[in-house]
């Protein structure tokens, strides 16, 4: 399709009046003049009343009529009969009913195919789906547009963009329908540029109407779940007409990417335009409530809602609780847990995750244990998080009895729980139970190895990572960030200069040579390698450097003598608005007395954090003591040591 072409396309309405030609009459008649005709030949044979086919039984009962009655081949009544078995979800009956289409030699009349592939998507049965759609002689718009809607709801998002590609080829023009289902095809970042294209599909479209509402808020979803924020907001402020969908779609678009500020704005906005917010809306604001800078908004908006009155179902109470863990108050999620009326799963995941993430194992372990005194069965969730939980020597015995419990209760030991007890064992420092239960792992994937090799660097182990590398490559594991930093990690403890410059154009291959943590990484290999060169070079290259990146070269000038250079740099990172930290402090430091500058280490030693960790502030003050011992000031180092206001160690 190009953008210039003119298209005058005409959205189908959600109730066409179909026609189709009956057995019972010779002329065409339509939706209404059919079930008029029915009627009148219900006179004389006991049609079941299809409006009364509100559940299972009563569809059995429709069938056992059509079996008895093989004669009978009104479309309107094959017609009624598909719908509600795709209604009901009833996969047996509906096949029942294509094999008497297919007796009726009605298989390949349009109008019963298109319901037969709504019926199968919406069973979930894409492949029978596609046989009647791939056996159509002639497909119209419906026909594509329902395909196209299965396979975007269960899952299968690039066959539906394939086929709305393949459709426009064939010269068929999307309605208001199709251009929602590929829509919501489009579910992450992967999909942003074919996002791009149908957007731009619709926009050459003249009959389009900003002010409908569905297809702009699918849209401005797209775009959310696709990974761009600014352009599902650009969609939201273009409406015309806003709807609390709308709302909320443009509120999840910037909590899911950890843009909160701005997602808290649209929610007040939306409040002072008189839209009531709905569950959805509820969910999608409390997930932007993630870390405890926003504990005071999570908790005003938890307020917000015993105000409303808006009754805090399962999963309601659920999301505040979580919230309150994700902001670092465990008290608070505890009250609102044990002030819930009704629990489930998913709140008992919440509360051991919770402990577990922020270090508390023993709270861990103790919910984990109420919820099975509970009747509450543990999942692969609930097991993870209480393993993790257990991460750390004290807690190994603990560890050892969830293993038991993982086996006893015959949960497979899959990637998830695998890599989950490997990375316990590992943390309690016990390599070998690792590396075995590393080899018992049914189906390795990234995860897995990137927990080995991470596990041998904490331990020193950096040549056992340069051999698990090789083992990965030769399975043909892809890495991936986490992978080429571990890796990366390992050369330079080594000082394996080739191996490095060989992991090196792997990443150039990935196209992550750009990347802030593995261009960092590459950087620190170099300068641990010697090639301050190449640490520049590399530095350079780096988008979106960090305060880490900074210091990581910084620290290089200073290891190589260049105090000059580690000073200007030190200069440039300040300019920019990066405040140092003690790392960087000890670097700069260290820089000036390696190079002598000893009135410029007076300068920056006043910069010291006085409230860093101990260790840092004696890395800080053995930089200054070095300088002025360099340079000859002995008796400012003794006045220097003196005024310290810790006990100097045998360091200092």
């Amino acid at each position: 399709m190009h953008s210039s072409a003119k298209h005058k396309w005409k959205w189908i309405t959600f109730t066409p009046r179909w026609r189709f030609s009956s057995p019972l009459t010779s002329s065409s008649l339509t939706l209404p003049a059919a079930a008029a005709a029915v009627e009148e030949r219900s006179k004389q044979t006991p049609y079941p009343s299809l409006n009364a086919l509100k559940h299972q039984q009563h569809l059995k009962q429709a069938l056992d009529f059509l079996h008895t009655n093989p004669n009978i081949t009104h479309t309107y009544f094959y017609a009624r009969l598909l719908r509600d078995c795709g209604r009901l979800r009833s996969l047996t009956h509906g096949r029942k009913v294509h094999q008497h289409i297919i007796a009726s030699g009605l298989d390949h009349h349009r109008f019963l195919s298109n319901l037969l592939i709504n019926m199968y998507g919406k069973c979930g049965s894409l492949d029978e789906a596609r046989l009647v759609f791939d056996g159509m002689q002639k497909k119209d718009v419906v026909s594509w547009t329902s395909f196209i809607g299965a396979c975007s709801h269960h899952g299968r998002g690039k066959e539906a963009i394939v086929l709305f590609k393949q459709m426009l080829r064939e010269g068929l023009e999307p309605n208001k329908v199709t251009f929602v289902s590929v829509l919501n095809a489009c579910k992450d970042k992967d999909d942003l540029a074919d996002g791009r294209f149908i957007h731009n599909c619709l926009r050459d479209c003249e009959d389009w109407d900003a002010a409908d509402v569905v297809v702009s808020t699918a849209l401005a979803n797209m775009y959310g779940m696709c990974g761009s924020a600014e352009d599902a907001r650009q969609v939201f402020d273009s409406m015309v007409v806003r709807n609390v969908l709308s709302w909320t779609v443009a509120i999840a678009a910037y909590a899911q990417q950890g843009k909160s500020k701005y997602a808290f704005q649209l929610f007040a906005k939306m409040q002072q335009e008189g839209v009531k917010p709905d569950k959805v809306t509820l969910l999608s604001i409390l997930n932007a409530c993630a870390s405890p800078a926003f504990l005071r908004e999570g908790t005003l908006i938890h307020s917000q809602i015993v105000h409303w009155g808006s009754e805090l179902d399962i999963v309601l109470a659920n999301s505040v609780v979580c919230m309150y863990a994700k902001c670092g108050d465990l008290e608070g999620a505890r009250k609102m847990f044990h002030g819930m009326k009704e629990k489930d799963l998913v709140s008992w995941n919440v509360m051991v995750a919770a402990f577990a993430q922020h270090g508390d194992a023993s709270m861990a372990l103790r919910y984990f244990r109420e919820m099975q005194l509970e009747g509450v069965k543990p999942d692969k969730v609930s097991l993870v998080s209480i393993i993790n939980a257990c991460a750390s020597p004290s807690f190994l015995p603990d560890g050892k009895l969830i293993h038991a419990y993982v086996c006893e209760h015959g949960f497979t030991l899959d990637a998830t729980i695998g890599n989950a007890l490997v990375n316990m064992y590992g943390k309690c420092g016990r390599l070998q139970d690792a590396q075995c239960l590393f080899d018992d792992i049914l189906e390795r994937n990234t995860l897995s190895w990137n927990v080995m090799l991470t596990l041998y660097n904490r331990h020193g182990k950096s040549d056992t990572t340069v051999r698990l590398f090789d083992q990965m490559q030769m399975e043909r594991v892809q890495p991936d960030r986490v992978t080429f930093v571990s890796i990366l990690d390992a050369c330079g403890e080594l000082a394996s200069l080739e191996v490095g410059k060989s992991i090196h154009s792997k990443v150039i291959h990935k196209g992550l040579e750009r990347d802030v943590v593995v261009g960092t990484a590459l950087l620190n290999m170099y300068r641990k390698c010697g090639c301050l060169e190449d640490a520049r070079k590399t530095f350079n290259l780096i988008q979106g450097r960090n305060l880490i990146s900074w210091t990581a070269m910084i620290a290089a000038y200073a290891q190589h003598g260049y105090g000059k250079e580690a000073l200007e740099l030190f200069g440039q990172m300040q300019w920019i608005s990066f405040k140092p930290n003690e790392v960087s402090l000890v670097s700069v430091l260290s820089a000036c007395s390696h190079a002598g500058l000893v009135e410029e280490g007076s300068h920056y030693s006043m910069s010291f954090n006085k409230q860093g960790s101990e260790s840092s502030l004696v890395e800080q003050f053995g930089c200054v003591l070095d300088l002025l011992g360099r340079s000859g000031n002995l008796d400012e180092a003794e006045l220097f040591i003196s005024n310290i206001l810790f006990q100097p160690g045998p360091v200092i």
